[in-house]
């Protein structure tokens, strides 16, 4: 979507994405000392002569300075559906009155289609939205960012039943600054934990003669079809950076790749290696992050066989996995497809005795499945067996489009393809192990590993 230069100016002011945003402190002062015919003047052309006094346009000026970094910022909202309405008179009556009627603009998120048409209901908070059947208009405070880690919200946008306004991306400075504190406190951690590698020398040797700690790592994978980080999952994320471990990822900008890189932005966490096998990522890195450049030297692998090695690789690197199955989705052919690539790669991890986190999507909610190396593949199937009882939400239309056998429900076929791929993946993969384990190590390895970043 393009924004004009004065809306560009606008989302740099007051959507609190740009560094050292305003405060609700300094809004609310801002407003008072500053008419919105004047606020407008200054936002369309920054230099021109205002009545604004020089200490807020010193302030603005500042925010508006951050214009360079935009430009990825509303690339990744916009790969993740949000975008800004700045029409705020025609919103629905219902939804103005639960404005402060101070906000310059909305972050919104979902099909604005609703707009147009009328009785729709507006409501102002999840518990509201989760007693309203079928199409509703929210509106929240507490940020847009948030709503997309809830299933339900998710189900709603998929249909497009749902369209969400916040006046922020995240919950409100006050509690920006508590998620800072949460960087400040992974930080201290970090600190913490590179200390033990120096117990029992002297500060001076220490200092002189540093050693990292050897840092365990986790290799991320997960579904494309998922569209959002449910809280159990957060709460691991939160666990792995306390305890100063590296997050392997792909470069996938769709579903658990990018998501999982984005939470690991805000704050940043420093310890993350993205892999790829293409000469430039498809999601943004970091400054801090480590870019791993995987490079497949057989020229007859298609691109999907080159994504394959990579993840070998990265099980092969990792002290442990977390998996994100979403298991099963309809393609643009009516039919049913196996979220193949997590399911391989826990397949691959348990083979290779590393335990695994399995998180699982199950009648609507994200299930949590410890796979140990010692009872691992067994555990694994006793989950997927889980889904041939599974029940479906009638709304659900996807799954509508399917051809069921007349002797099967929906449940069964879905469990019949899913154990069809389930042992095709294992026999595939033990197959190989065999086979590379016979076979002697060649003198130069079938692909490099390029670490650009620190």
């Amino acid at each position: 979507m393009k924004y004009t230069a004065d809306q560009k100016n606008k989302i740099l002011v007051f959507s609190g994405l740009a560094s050292r945003p305003l405060m609700n402190t300094e809004m609310k002062a801002l407003f008072e000392e500053v008419s919105q015919s004047d606020l407008d003047a200054f936002l369309k052309d920054p230099i021109q002569e205002t009545n604004i006094p020089e200490g807020w346009k010193e302030r603005m000026n500042e925010l508006i300075s951050q214009s360079a970094r935009l430009s990825s910022q509303l690339y990744r909202l916009e790969n993740r559906g949000i975008s800004f309405w700045f029409d705020l008179e025609s919103l629905p009556k219902a939804a103005r009155e639960i404005m402060s009627g101070k906000e310059q603009l909305l972050f919104m998120l979902g099909n604005s289609a609703l707009l147009s048409e009328g009785g729709i209901p507006v409501v102002s908070s999840l518990a509201q939205l989760a007693q309203t059947p079928g199409k509703a208009i929210l509106f929240v405070e507490d940020g847009i960012d948030p709503l997309l880690h809830f299933e339900a919200v998710n189900v709603k946008l998929k249909r497009g039943n749902l369209l969400a306004f916040s006046p922020r991306f995240q919950p409100s400075p006050e509690q920006l600054i508590c998620h800072s504190q949460v960087h400040n406190q992974r930080s201290q951690t970090m600190q913490n934990i590179e200390s033990k590698s120096l117990e029992g020398k002297s500060m001076e040797h220490n200092l002189q003669n540093p050693k990292p700690a050897v840092r365990r790592k986790v290799f991320i994978s997960g579904s494309r079809s998922q569209e959002a980080i449910p809280k159990n999952i957060q709460e691991s994320l939160e666990k792995i950076c306390r305890l100063g471990i590296e997050v392997m990822l792909g470069d996938s900008s769709k579903g658990v790749d990018g998501q999982i890189a984005d939470y690991l932005r805000e704050p940043l966490y420093p310890y993350v290696s993205i892999y790829t096998v293409l000469p430039k990522p498809r999601i943004e890195v970091e400054d801090g992050w480590k870019l791993q450049i995987i490079e497949v030297h057989d020229p007859k692998l298609t691109l999907q066989k080159k994504q394959m090695e990579k993840d070998r690789i990265m099980a092969a690197e990792a002290n442990f996995g977390l998996a994100v199955f979403n298991p099963i989705s309809v393609n643009r052919y009516g039919n049913l497809q196996v979220s193949s690539g997590t399911l391989r790669n826990t397949i691959q991890m348990l083979l290779e005795k590393k335990s695994v986190k399995f998180f699982y999507l199950y009648e609507g909610e994200m299930k949590l499945a410890d796979l140990h190396h010692q009872n691992g593949l067994s555990a694994l199937e006793e989950v997927l067996n889980r889904y041939k009882e599974e029940e479906f939400d009638p709304e659900d239309t996807d799954f509508t489009k399917v051809t069921v056998p007349k002797d099967m429900t929906l449940s069964e076929l879905r469990h019949q393809k899913i154990m069809k791929k389930y042992e095709e993946l294992k026999k595939a993969e033990i197959k190989l192990r065999e086979v590379l384990k016979a076979e002697k190590k060649p003198e130069k390895p079938a692909y490099e590993t390029l670490t650009l970043g620190i």
